[in-house]
This record gives C-alpha cells, sequence and structure tokens, in this order.
C-alpha cells in the first residue's frame, strides 16, 4: 500500500489542493474507499 513515489511527493493526506502528484492522489483515494468500504461499512 505504500507507494515509492509517496517519498518524492511527500502529500499530505488532508492536502489535496496540490495538483502536481494527480497520479498519486487518485490511486490513495481509490484505496482509502476500497479500505473504508471493506473494513469500515458504514
Amino acid at each position: 500500500m505504500i507507494y515509492p513515489d509517496q517519498d518524492a511527493y511527500t502529500p499530505d493526506p488532508g492536502d489535496l489542493s496540490h495538483p502536481e502528484p494527480v497520479d498519486l492522489v487518485q490511486p490513495s483515494q481509490i484505496v482509502i474507499m476500497t479500505f473504508h468500504t471493506y473494513f469500515i461499512p458504514i
């Protein structure tokens, strides 16, 4: 779940205003949504 690109960008989970790590934000949101969907069903 840890991508090597995160070390280069080191984006904060709360800061989504950075348009640079777009490729990293999209898969991260999918992983987070999938994680919450399976482990934390609302």
